[in-house]
C-alpha cells in the first residue's frame, strides 16, 4: 500500500496495523468536534494558527474557500493538509462531518 484514501460523510477512523509507522494527511474534516490519535484527545479551540475554512458543495467535487482565521470548536474545518502521525497499533479517530485523509506509510510502499 503506498497510499490509502479514506473518504466518508461522518466520523473517519483508522488503526495502524501495517507494522511501520504511518502519516494521517488531514486534507478536510468538516465541522470537527474532536479528534484522538496516539492517545491524545483534542477539541480544537481557537488556539490554531490562521487558516482557511473550506466547505464541499453538494456536487461531489466541489470546494468553496471562506474566510481567514480561526473558529471554535463544531465548526472547525482543516485546511491547509494538516498531518498526524502514528507508530505500529496506534489509532486515528474524529466526529465530524465530510472528511478527507491520506495514510502514507513510512516506506512509502
Amino acid at each position: 500500500m503506498a497510499s490509502q484514501v479514506l473518504n466518508g460523510s461522518s466520523n473517519p477512523s483508522y488503526t495502524n496495523n501495517t507494522g511501520q509507522n504511518v502519516r494521517l494527511v488531514l486534507n478536510v474534516l468538516d465541522n470537527v468536534t474532536s479528534i484522538s490519535w496516539a492517545s491524545v484527545t483534542t477539541d480544537l479551540r481557537p488556539t490554531l494558527p490562521p487558516f482557511t475554512q473550506l466547505s464541499l458543495d453538494t456536487q461531489p467535487g466541489a470546494i468553496t474557500s471562506g474566510s481567514q482565521g480561526t473558529t471554535g470548536i463544531g465548526t472547525f474545518r482543516v485546511s491547509p493538509p494538516y498531518q498526524l502521525s502514528l507508530a505500529p497499533g496506534q489509532s486515528f479517530s474524529a466526529v465530524c462531518d465530510k472528511y478527507n485523509i491520506i495514510v502514507i506509510k513510512e516506506d512509502g510502499s
